[in-house]
Parts: C-alpha cells; structure tokens; sequence
C-alpha cells in the first residue's frame, strides 16, 4: 500500500511581508509622497510670506519724500501696486513649489535670489530712496528672472508660461522707476 502524504502549499499571504506592531514610524509610500507635497507647499507658501511681508514692512506711501517725487502719468494707486504684487508672489510661490518638488537645484536657488532682489528693490527704493539702486537692481532682477523662466522652459513650459506675467510686471516697474529717476 502506498502512503500518501499531505504538503502544505503556501499561500500568497504566507509570502507576503507581516508588518511589526511597533512600526508605526514607518510609512507607506504614499504617506511618505503626501507628506513631501505638504512639506513643499509650506516652504514656497512661507517663503513668499516672508519676502512679500518683508516688502510690505518696509513701504512708506506717506512719506514726505515719496510724496515730493514727481510721478509718471501711468502711476498706479498704492492698493492697484500691491495687488499686482501679491498676484506675482503668488505665481511664483507656485513655480517655487513646484521647483522643491522636482529637485531641482538651479531652479530653487533661482527662485529664492529671484525673491531676494524684490526685498532689495524695496529697501534701496523706499528705505534708502534711490531710484538709481533700485533700477540697477530691478534690471538685473529682469534678467533673472528670464533665467528662471528658460530654465523652468527646459522642465515645463505651461509653467514657464506663467512667469510671463511675472516679467511683464517686473518690466513695468522698471518702466516707473525709469521714469521717477528721469523726473526727479
């Protein structure tokens, strides 16, 4: 007589790794993913709280030397000014965001100078009252931020689309301050 013999065949949750009950430190993937985006978001939201708070900080509309400036007929009113700056802010709180979740190096240190010359801007026009500093600069920030937008080009162009209203901005506050030099 012949014996017959009972294998047992594992099954596919035998194979499957048990998570130890004191793994709760561990995430998923997607936890982990999750996490990172919430994290990159409050970086670019923070940083561009602090540079347009910085900005705002340091505007004086009412001050006796801004008033005796002689002013380009195309001058904005101050809240006009404002919400067209907090409107560029926020578009490049988005690239910057987007620049932390790639990785890309170039692209974040672009950004964070970009963010950097508006706070200077600020300071050398309205702090140290020179509208000669603040063209120089507000120049250079023009050709930054050109670099930034071929460079966000490179890695999407809807993106890189979105720093034209930035530049255009940027130029006509370059405009204004071209002309408040040569007015004053």
């Amino acid at each position: 007589m012949e014996q017959i013999t009972i294998e047992r065949v594992p099954s596919k949750v035998y194979w499957k790794r048990k998570k130890k009950l004191g793994s709760a430190a561990k995430k998923s993937p997607r936890q982990g993913k999750m996490g990172q985006i919430a994290f990159n978001a409050l970086v670019a939201a923070l940083f561009f709280l602090i540079i347009a708070s910085a900005c705002a900080a340091m505007l004086n509309f009412k001050s006796l030397w801004y008033d005796t400036l002689i002013k380009p007929p195309f001058m904005p009113r101050p809240h006009i000014f404002v919400t067209g700056s907090a409107s560029m802010f926020a578009i490049l709180g988005y690239v910057f965001y987007h620049a932390l979740s790639s990785g890309n190096r170039a692209h974040i240190v672009g950004i964070a100078i970009n963010g950097v010359f508006y706070v200077m801007v600020v300071y050398l026009f309205y702090i140290l009252k020179s509208p000669l500093g603040s063209f120089i600069v507000i120049s250079v920030l023009v050709a930054q931020t050109a670099t930034v937008m071929v460079e966000t080009w490179r890695a999407k162009r809807a993106r890189a689309l979105l720093l034209l209203p930035v530049i255009l901005w940027q130029c006509y506050m370059l405009l204004l301050v071209y002309f408040i030099l040569m007015l004053n």
